[in-house]
């Protein structure tokens, strides 16, 4: 079992490091999650791309709370409180409700029924 003090310590001291992996990392894996289920990939492949983005807004999360754990509460620390939240809701919808998430992307990318009405 992982000693929560000494994740701690790595985290802070390797804070530059993971936030320059786990910042891109989430974009790319969600933006990635969100492009195949706009392109209709079976929802088996949906899913696995959720599941590690999944992953990768969990430890963003994990890693911002060690530092409100130690207090160091900033504005990036909320910024990427909020990046890491807005990843994993995604996701979850993406897997929960795949086909709402399509039409909804489908209307936001301009593919959707209202701009073909919009002349």
């Amino acid at each position: 079992m992982p000693d929560i003090p000494s994740l701690c310590a790595l985290s802070t001291a390797h804070c530059v490091a993971l936030c320059a992996l786990l910042i891109p990392a989430n974009l790319v894996s969600t933006a990635f999650t969100l492009g195949l289920s706009l392109m209709r990939y079976p929802t088996e492949q949906v899913h696995r791309a959720a599941v590690l983005s999944l992953l990768c807004a969990l430890a963003m999360i994990l890693h911002v709370l060690s530092w409100i754990v130690l207090g160091v509460v900033m504005a990036p620390t909320y910024i990427l409180l909020v990046l890491a939240g807005i990843c994993l809701g995604l996701n979850v919808w993406a897997v929960s409700y795949p086909a709402n998430l399509q039409r909804r992307l489908a209307w936001i990318g301009g593919w959707g029924k209202l701009s073909a009405t919009v002349r």
